[in-house]
């Protein structure tokens, strides 16, 4: 996959993420369980690795039981 430079609207979405994480004291390994992503997948997304995909977000949202809203 070629390099993509990752727009800063993704990086405060990740932040966002990773602040209520924090704020809820939640495990990295529940949470990719409940998203169906991997415990991999996650930590990359959340230490801004890689971009976060749409599908990605939705999943970790549901995860959460938040609204999509909630990071943007």
């Amino acid at each position: 996959m070629p390099y993509t430079r990752k727009h800063p609207f993704d990086e405060r979405v990740i932040d966002r993420i990773n602040a209520y994480i924090k704020d809820n004291n939640l495990s990295l390994r529940k949470i990719a369980a409940e998203s169906g992503l991997t415990y991999q997948q996650l930590y990359q997304l959340l230490n801004k690795r890689q971009m976060i995909k749409l599908r990605e977000y939705v999943s970790i949202c549901r995860a959460f039981k938040e609204p999509f809203e909630k990071f943007i």
